[in-house]
């Protein structure tokens, strides 16, 4: 998941190649979401919730 800095703009292969950059090769995410900064899950504490994105990447891989 990627929230975007408004104002700026970017595409699933350009993160891609910019990882592919910096990262080892299985590192390199093979699906890229783009979410905006209010949708982040969070707990109380404020942390990201993960599980959360994990599952809301699972319907979204499953609708594709």
């Amino acid at each position: 998941f990627v929230v975007v800095r408004q104002g700026a703009a970017a595409s699933e292969d350009e993160l891609r190649e910019l990882c592919r950059g910096a990262l080892a090769s299985y590192k390199v995410p093979r699906h890229v979401f783009f979410i905006e900064q209010g949708a982040v899950p969070k707990t109380a504490s404020g942390r990201v919730e993960k599980g959360t994105l994990r599952r809301t990447a699972e319907a979204r891989l499953r609708g594709q």
